[in-house]
């Protein structure tokens, strides 16, 4: 989506980038999409939940979602469809769901990964289609980060606010 993209190309054009990580997914905004697969060349690489965790530097790297397997659940949502990558260093952990919403979500509830984290940047910008209260159960962050654009967007919405105050975080 555009309002990824383009902080992607941003980092691309101005940062020494060894590897993209991709869902292998490329939007519907194909003129974003095109540009963003072209500045990305060879380094732009397809992961899923099938790929081994890395480590890099003492950080493992686990590729949660999606299901790059060709009988994966298909939800329907573009946003469903959002590379969601989990960070652990030491005792602390980092969750990026992307854009996820309530479908994939539901999903990560009923997987069994580890979804425990202790910081979670919140998917879809804290919308209120995700940051679904079982979800959050799973994962019980102490702190979230809401990215988004500043004016009266909105976001994030109250009562997703509330849903990660319920928690403590």
């Amino acid at each position: 989506h555009p309002d990824h993209v383009q902080g992607l190309l941003y980092l691309l054009e101005h940062f020494s980038v060894g590897e993209v990580w991709s869902n292998g997914i490329v939007g519907a905004d194909s003129m974003w999409g095109e540009k963003f697969v072209d500045r990305a060349g060879e380094r732009l690489i397809v992961m899923g939940r099938e790929e081994r965790p890395r480590e890099i530097k003492g950080v493992r790297i686990e590729f949660l979602h999606p299901s790059q397997s060709p009988q994966r659940e298909i939800f329907g949502k573009e946003n469903d469809d959002s590379l969601v990558i989990r960070l652990v260093y030491g005792n602390v952990s980092f969750l990026f769901p992307g854009d996820i919403e309530a479908a994939a979500e539901e999903d990560f509830v009923k997987s069994g990964l580890p979804l425990r984290s202790t910081v979670i940047k919140a998917p879809h910008h804290g919308s209120r289609s995700s940051s679904t209260p079982s979800f959050l159960e799973r994962v019980r962050p102490q702190y979230v980060v809401f990215t988004v654009r500043g004016g009266k967007s909105g976001l994030p919405n109250p009562k997703v606010i509330e849903r990660y105050e319920s928690l403590g975080a």
